[in-house]
């Protein structure tokens, strides 16, 4: 068995509950109990607005509002314009103050948040004014302090008299006083109003709005008699006389009602009937509006859906998720390519640095003795240098590019001491695979166009010690070159293979039509 005790009474339900758009009635807010409360014209409340001027709860109430630091300037403005409003707004404050009224509630038409529910309210709602909504209105009434607060608020019935008590007149704000008697039902009217013979119910403060079974007028009257006791001055006080007692006794009397006159209060007529008809018909129409506006929104939005096909429409959350992750696919692909040209391009210009950095002062023998690098660069610039003498005694022009080069190295002749310069040009870019193998003609022609203080061993010779076709095949040369190159070898030695040790006779006449110096003797076979 549980070891909670059960409650002697069931928790009251205090806020009004009602569906979304269900109008609530005079029973429903209590009409004729505010209506007594705001009717009355006793002019015995300290007004502090009004320099401490005695008005009746009705004025001290709209006072209150009308200097609120949270009330807007339309509101204001309202309120001072129709009284009828200003009375109204101030009895929906008052159901709000008391927590009658919940913060999910809202009371004008327009309204289009989902977290609150709306409710006209035909009794309040004879004029044009917006009531805004719950939320807002307690707002408005917590903001409400008076000037000598100095920001600590009294915050129990005993905090209240004790204020009076030093001459504070009124206590607090009638705001502040409200909160105070909702949160403090029991004490706040339990130790003035105690059952009798006539009345043998005993009630707090919140039975006042509650207690239907209670006579509307004698519970206004006992709402008055309390916000007086605790604003102007208490009970306990000697001498005192609190305006709104009986004559037989010093606190009001409750006067129960039977079933028949409990029927006869808070009687809804028949235009607030057809008020709240009309308020329910243009809350509809608000609502059919703004989801037809919704709706057209969410259609631009979505590219009208409706007409495309439900793969695509399923699917469209998918792509949009994917379009991050294929926008970073492209972006890393393309730093990569980039990094790759990068690369490329100062590889390019190593080799170059390279060619530009070989000394104008060294020998043949010198450029033989370097590394396997320097030694191809060297033979790509000869075996360039012979086919440009090849063409010349030919008659085949030289191509634009070759043509157009214009850098020089200096080469050295071994035997003479003479220099020549000569262009750089790389032998493979212009090798064709016509070259590979030379008919006999072909090879005497190159023969009588070699110079003449070079031989066709010479050259072969020189070629071998100084030229490696392999290097660097993987990045320039193809397989085709290499198998080019080593077969044009092999033809040459096959051919001194096949004749006397000793050279032939050279030839002492150059071809007339050789514009070019001759190539530099780098060494004759003995």
């Amino acid at each position: 068995m549980s070891s909670r005790k059960q409650s002697p009474a069931p928790r009251r339900i205090l806020p009004i509950k009602r569906a979304d758009g269900e109008p609530l009635t005079r029973l429903d807010i209590q009409y004729d109990l505010l209506s007594f409360i705001f009717t009355d014209d006793s002019n015995v409340f300290t007004d502090p607005w009004r320099n401490s001027q005695l008005v009746a709860f009705r004025d001290l109430y709209i006072d209150a509002i009308l200097n609120s630091p949270k009330a807007t300037k339309a509101l204001k403005d309202k309120m001072l314009a129709s009284p009828q409003f200003a009375t109204s707004f101030a009895m929906l404050s008052l159901l709000v103050n008391v927590g009658r009224i919940n913060t999910t509630m809202s009371f004008f038409p327009e309204m289009k948040t989902a977290i609150r529910t709306y409710h006209p309210i035909p009794a309040l709602q004879k004029t044009e004014g917006n009531l805004q909504d719950a939320p807002r209105i307690k707002h408005i009434l917590k903001a409400v302090l008076l000037k000598d607060d100095g920001g600590v608020l009294p915050v129990s019935p005993q905090d209240l008299i004790s204020r009076l008590n030093e001459g504070k007149r009124p206590s607090t704000s009638v705001m502040n006083l409200l909160f105070i008697l909702a949160s403090h039902s029991s004490a706040a009217i339990q130790q003035y109003f105690k059952p009798t013979e006539e009345f043998s119910f005993q009630l707090d403060f919140l039975d006042l709005f509650l207690r239907t079974d209670v006579s509307s007028a004698s519970r206004a009257r006992a709402f008055l008699w309390l916000c007086w006791n605790y604003l102007e001055m208490h009970d306990g006080m000697p001498g005192v006389e609190n305006p709104f007692s009986t004559s037989e006794n010093r606190v009001p009397t409750f006067v129960q009602l039977s079933k028949e006159e409990v029927f006869r209060e808070n009687v809804d007529p028949v235009e607030e009937k057809a008020i709240a008809e009309r308020l329910i018909a243009s809350r509809s129409q608000i609502v059919r509006n703004n989801s037809i506006k919704d709706t057209q929104k969410d259609s631009a939005r979505s590219f009208d859906d409706q007409d495309l096909p439900t793969s695509i429409t399923d699917d469209r959350s998918k792509l949009e998720r994917s379009d991050i992750n294929t926008t970073r696919s492209r972006a890393t692909q393309a730093a990569k390519e980039r990094k790759a040209a990068a690369d490329r391009l100062r590889r390019e210009k190593m080799k170059e640095r390279a060619r530009e950095q070989l000394p104008d002062d060294r020998s043949d023998s010198e450029y033989a003795s370097e590394n396997l690098v320097d030694r191809r660069v060297e033979s790509q610039m000869e075996f360039g240098d012979y086919h440009r003498h090849v063409q010349q005694s030919q008659h085949v022009p030289t191509s634009a590019s070759q043509q157009q080069q214009t850098n020089q190295r200096p080469v050295v002749d071994i035997s003479t001491g003479q220099t020549y310069h000569h262009p750089r040009y790389s032998p493979y870019r212009h090798h064709s695979a016509a070259d590979a193998g030379y008919p006999p003609n072909q090879l005497q022609r190159m023969h009588r166009a070699l110079p003449p203080s070079m031989t066709m061993l010479q050259h072969a010779w020189h070629m071998i010690m100084t030229t490696d076709p392999l290097i660097d095949s993987d990045e320039e040369l193809g397989d085709d070159d290499a198998r080019i190159d080593y077969s044009q070898r092999i033809r040459i030695l096959s051919r001194i293979r096949g004749k006397s040790p000793t050279p032939e006779q050279e030839c002492h006449n150059p071809p007339s039509n050789t514009s070019r110096p001759s190539l530099p003797i780098t060494g004759r076979a003995q």
